[in-house]
């Protein structure tokens, strides 16, 4: 099933798991979307991102 022109296709589904955090990802309002995961611990994971407005990696 093709998207209608000027439409973009869902994001593919999120992998098993919590479903909130994978790569692909995008949060505020599509602005910043997770590449990768960088590391765990007890405090919680971090993540590497783009921020899709200044094309920079947080």
């Amino acid at each position: 099933m093709e998207a209608a022109e000027g439409n973009t296709p869902p994001p593919p589904p999120p992998p098993p798991g919590d479903g909130l955090f994978y790569a692909g990802a995008k949060f505020g309002q599509g602005r910043y979307v997770l590449e990768r995961e960088l590391g765990q611990g007890g405090m919680g994971v971090v993540w590497l991102a783009l921020d899709t407005e200044l094309k920079s990696r947080w």
